[in-house]
C-alpha cells in the first residue's frame, strides 16, 4: 500500500491536502495517510513513506531540516513541498525536492500526484534471470542501460554488470513508459542516467559513450527532454 505523509501544521492546509490527495485516488487503490502538525513528530514517528507533503514554515525546524533528517534516515522518497512562499523553492534543490506546489493553486496538486506516481514506477523492482545466480532483482531506477552482445545481453546497474542469456527486445518492453530508450539496435539507455548526447554518442552516468543511431537521434531527443520535463528534480 501507498504510505503518504503531509507535515503542515495549520488544519485548513492539512484537509486541504487530504482531500486532493483523496479525489486523485478515488478510483485507485486508497493510500494510509498520516498527518503530522510537527516536524519533530514526523521525525519520532520513524515511518517509512512513499511521499511526503511537507510545509517549510512549521514550529521548531523548519520543512527543509526536517526533509533533509528523514531522507538522511531512509533514502529515496518522494518529496513535495506545499507553500505560499513560491520564491523560497530555489532552496528546495538542497533536499531534492520533487515539486512544489502553490497552496494557492490546487490544481498543481493533481500535476504534483500524477508525476510522483510515474516516478514511483521507476522504483519497482526488475528480475532477472542471471545464470549461475539465479533470479537477482533490481530497481528499474538503478539500471544504466542494456546492452546487446552477440547472443548475451549485458545489464549495467549503478553497482553491478549482469549478464544473461536473453533479447534486448524483451526488457524494451518490459520497461516501457519508465524512461528506457533503444538509441541503437544494441542499446537501450535509461534517460535518467544520461549525461550529454550528440548526434552521435550519448553519455552515460558511469563514463560509457553508448551509440546513438542516425534515424533515431531525432526521436531520442525529443524523448530525452520530454522525460526530464516531466520529472524535473525527481
Amino acid at each position: 500500500m501507498l504510505r503518504i505523509a503531509i507535515i503542515e501544521d495549520e488544519e485548513t492546509w492539512q484537509q486541504f491536502a487530504i482531500r486532493e490527495i483523496q479525489t486523485y485516488y478515488r478510483e485507485k487503490e486508497r493510500p494510509e495517510i498520516d498527518c503530522f502538525q510537527t516536524g519533530e513528530a514526523f521525525l519520532q514517528a520513524d515511518r517509512k513513506y512513499d511521499i511526503l507533503f511537507m510545509d517549510i514554515e512549521l514550529p521548531g525546524e523548519d520543512g527543509f531540516a526536517i526533509s533533509e533528517k528523514y531522507t538522511g534516515r531512509h533514502g529515496d522518497v518522494i518529496l513535495i513541498i506545499m507553500t505560499t512562499h513560491t520564491e523560497m523553492s530555489r532552496k528546495g534543490y538542497l533536499v531534492n525536492a520533487f515539486r512544489y506546489v502553490d497552496k494557492f493553486h490546487p490544481e498543481e496538486m493533481e500535476e504534483a500526484l500524477r508525476s510522483a506516481e510515474k516516478k514511483q514506477r521507476q522504483w519497482k523492482l526488475l528480475s532477472l534471470p542471471v545464470p549461475r545466480h539465479g533470479e537477482v532483482k533490481v530497481r528499474c531506477r538503478d539500471i544504466l542501460y542494456f546492452e546487446s552482445v552477440d547472443h548475451n545481453l549485458k545489464i549495467q546497474t549503478v553497482t553491478d554488470l549482469f549478464v544473461l542469456r536473453d533479447k534486448l527486445e524483451v526488457f524494451a518492453s518490459k520497461l516501457e513508459g519508465l524512461g528506457f530508450f533503444q538509441t541503437h539496435r544494441s542499446f537501450l539507455v535509461n534517460m535518467d542516467h544520461v549525461i550529454d548526447f550528440s548526434t552521435r554518442d550519448i553519455h552515460m552516468s558511469d563514463g560509457k559513450t553508448i551509440p546513438v543511431s542516425r534515424k533515431r537521434y531525432k526521436e531520442f531527443q525529443e524523448a530525452y527532454f520530454q522525460w526530464k520535463f516531466e520529472n524535473a528534480n525527481g
